[in-house]
């Protein structure tokens, strides 16, 4: 399928990263493992724990250059001098960057060594970086940093979006974002590993709701916990089960409310699980949630990667009824939509949801459809690729 993409050179593609480890599913999964498969050499530098030495390591054909993240904010400067340097050393003719700040050192090595840069915006930076700082700091801000990715942008030779809403505000005269979705490798759903009997047996009799993400209160993980103290009067097999990385001052007050709420034998806060794993797990599932709290423009927006995950293992899903989420509910339907501030009716609409097998099972199959025709990457990746080959000749 590939064989002639890129025969004339063997020189490196290096992918260069500040905010992402090795085995990120969109950098490895996605773009690395398209790229090698299409022939290419790929290095990808990027930043590993504080608590690991700097390393080289290899993982499927993948060569990636770890660097440990500062133990100490202050010393976050020189820490980003180190990736520009590890940059610098990889004589790669393309460099696709994932952040404005190593956007910048992309278009630095465009000025001086003449390399190709793409930018991949995947996150709304502004709004992230901007929502960290006090309101009256907020938009002022929030416009700089945006007027900044808007400004580096329009120097790269590619840009992809994950989604048209990015693309729409990053579109320039004469130049139109690739638009790549974080849609699912099909194999990944279609040659999955069992777990267990051990960990399959423990849920067997369980109606599960299952949420694969970053444990936040963003993301709606109290509010589930508050869902699940009526829930279960409800639906006595009701169980919560969540993997994902979470704060340890927050994992606490996670543990107070279990505590309060008397949930013990209806949660189960796990960590975090690699993104090849992920769909063994959602296999446990009966259902697929996500109440994302509407606390920030920006999650209007986002489609979020759970969604496509869950859909891909058949989940029907449960999602907050915000604009990006709704018109893929609606759209696909595979799911409820739910005020994730209005835990009565999202408990209720619950609740009818896990005692109508009919309309899950109904659900189930339209949301296999849609991956099986729409949300799989292999849909996809011939445009990354050919974009790519557009740059290489």
């Amino acid at each position: 399928m590939f064989s002639s993409i890129n025969k004339k050179s063997n020189i490196p593609i290096c992918l260069l990263t500040r905010s992402h480890y090795p085995n990120d599913s969109r950098i490895h999964s996605r773009f690395a493992m398209s790229l090698v498969r299409a022939g290419y050499e790929v290095i990808v530098i990027c930043r590993i724990p504080n608590d690991q030495p700097r390393s080289v390591r290899i993982i499927n054909k993948v060569k990636y250059v770890c660097v440990p993240r500062p133990r100490n904010a202050k010393w976050d400067f020189i820490q980003t001098l180190k990736l520009f340097m590890e940059a610098w050393r990889v004589k790669a003719t393309i460099f696709i960057c994932f952040e404005i700040r190593t956007l910048l050192m992309g278009l630095i090595l465009k000025a001086v060594k003449r390399v190709k840069v793409i930018y991949d915006c995947h996150e709304y930076k502004a709004e992230v970086y901007g929502g960290l700082l006090p309101i009256p700091l907020r938009d002022a801000t929030t416009f700089l940093i945006f007027q900044t990715e808007k400004t580096f942008s329009k120097l790269c030779d590619c840009i992809w979006c994950v989604n048209s809403h990015i693309s729409l505000r990053l579109r320039n005269r004469g130049k139109n974002p690739i638009v790549l979705p974080n849609f699912p490798r099909k194999e990944l759903f279609t040659n999955i590993q069992p777990l267990p009997e051990t960990i399959s047996l423990k849920y067997e009799h369980r109606k599960v709701l299952i949420y694969v993400g970053g444990i936040t209160e963003a993301r709606g993980i109290t509010a589930c916990l508050y869902v699940m103290s009526r829930l279960k009067r409800m639906v006595p097999q009701a169980y919560l089960l969540c993997f994902g990385p979470v704060e340890s001052n927050y994992k606490k007050k996670l543990e107070l409310i279990i505590k309060k709420q008397s949930l013990q034998n209806y949660v189960e806060i796990n960590g975090h699980i690699r993104h090849d794993k992920i769909p063994s797990y959602l296999q446990l599932g009966d259902l697929g949630i996500f109440l994302l709290q509407p606390i920030n423009r920006r999650y209007d927006w986002g489609e979020p990667i759970k969604y496509f995950e869950y859909t891909a293992a058949g989940l029907p899903v449960v999602m907050s009824d915000l604009p990006s989420k709704r018109s893929l509910v609606v759209k696909y339907g595979n799911g409820i939509l739910v005020n994730p501030l209005d835990q009565e009716d999202t408990v209720k609409k619950i609740a009818d949801l896990l005692k109508d097998d009919a309309l899950r099972k109904k659900m189930t199959a339209m949301g296999q459809k849609a991956f099986a025709t729409e949300l799989n990457w292999n849909k996809i990746e011939s445009k990354m690729l050919n974009s790519i080959r557009s740059l290489s000749y």
